[in-house]
């Protein structure tokens, strides 16, 4: 896949994405592979087999633990994430209530169950967040459930 300066200029790319620029003009081979250009301006961060996920597979939350590169290293970055209701990888098995975690291995694990997070089987977590807290009750109620009556 060739990416070429037009579609990746340096005025659409925060400061932050500098570096990132830097390894795609000299080539860099990892960087290259990690990143596609989408219509909308979107970048792949990490193609889904990577994470042990099937074609037909619908991510529909999703956070990202990565080193700063900006590039998915396997072994060092790890995402969370929960799958529609209608993915293969579910196979009557999994809820879409549950979270999942992968490091790139190609396989993904439970990271969470629906039950873990006072969901029901079939429950849908359609969106994430992540918050640093010293107290999980006080953060369970002040991120995860009052946050929705903010």
């Amino acid at each position: 896949m060739a990416i070429s300066e037009r579609d990746l200029t340096a005025s659409q790319l925060s400061r932050d994405d500098q570096a990132l620029m830097d390894r795609l003009r000299a080539g860099d081979a990892k960087a290259i592979a990690a990143i596609e250009r989408g219509y909308g301006g979107e970048l792949l961060y990490v193609d889904p087999f990577v994470l042990g996920l099937e074609q037909a597979d619908d991510i529909d939350a999703f956070i990202v633990f990565d080193d700063r590169d900006h590039v998915f290293t396997p072994g060092i970055d790890q995402v969370v994430f929960s799958l529609s209701p209608d993915s293969p990888s579910l196979g009557g098995l999994h809820s879409p209530a549950d979270l999942f975690s992968s490091e790139g291995d190609g396989v993904f694990g439970v990271y969470s169950e629906a039950a873990n997070l006072g969901l029901a089987f079939n429950d849908n977590v359609n969106m994430s967040d992540f918050a640093l807290c010293d107290d999980v009750l006080d953060c369970a109620l002040r991120w995860g459930i009052g946050y929705v009556g903010r």
